[in-house]
């Protein structure tokens, strides 16, 4: 119900066939107001949706759906490490072909810059040892990285899917359809209960 909550505010009361991005007047208020405020995020001069990543914001509403005590963030890495370290309901765990995905499943990955640069962890190992405050982004500050998480599952002639669901990916909201093998293609791990 929660992923459905999100997807009807990211969508045009006008146009229902239409997405919002964050700019639309609607979409921004809900980002700033109530994506923002529900992980206690508020930088100097306003939380612009246009300005600030709210994609872990978005993670964190949908988390807490799942799990009432899941501390989000506007950070996915804050999460992220705390998974690794144990704190909360949700532990890390490594992808692989015989994973079995459920909803409320917290997909993470890497992130690089335009160039390619890496902008945070990018294998399994490598989150690990910045939770353990080793490596090369370990400390205090955030670092490069994404995640979404699977809201449900289904299956048709190609086998189980699961409709993985984030935000901020070209300025909106998105929800995709995808199978395990996928999964396991693109991310470098997941957050699970």
């Amino acid at each position: 119900m929660a992923a459905g909550e999100q997807q009807k505010r990211f969508t045009d009361p006008e146009f229902p066939e239409m997405q919002l991005k964050e700019d639309h007047p609607l979409a921004s208020q809900y980002i700033e107001q109530e994506l923002f405020e529900n992980v206690g995020f508020n930088p100097e001069g306003g939380a612009s949706a246009t300005e600030h990543a709210w994609s872990a914001a978005t993670v964190s509403d949908l988390a807490t759906a799942f799990d009432p005590s899941f501390e989000g963030s506007a950070r996915h890495s804050d999460y992220i490490r705390r998974a690794f370290q144990d704190e909360g309901n949700y532990k890390a765990d490594k992808i692989n072909n015989r994973t079995e995905f459920r909803p409320g499943d917290i997909l993470f990955k890497g992130r690089t810059d335009s160039q390619g640069n890496e902008l945070g962890p990018q294998k399994f190992r490598e989150f690990r040892r910045d939770a353990a405050g080793k490596g090369e982004f370990g400390g205090e500050e955030g670092y490069g990285s994404h995640s979404d998480i699977i809201v449900s599952t289904g299956s048709d002639k190609g086998g189980t899917y699961y409709m993985i669901q984030g935000g901020n990916v070209s300025d909106g909201l998105y929800t995709r359809k995808m199978y395990a093998k996928e999964l396991a293609d693109r991310y470098a791990g997941r957050l699970t209960q």
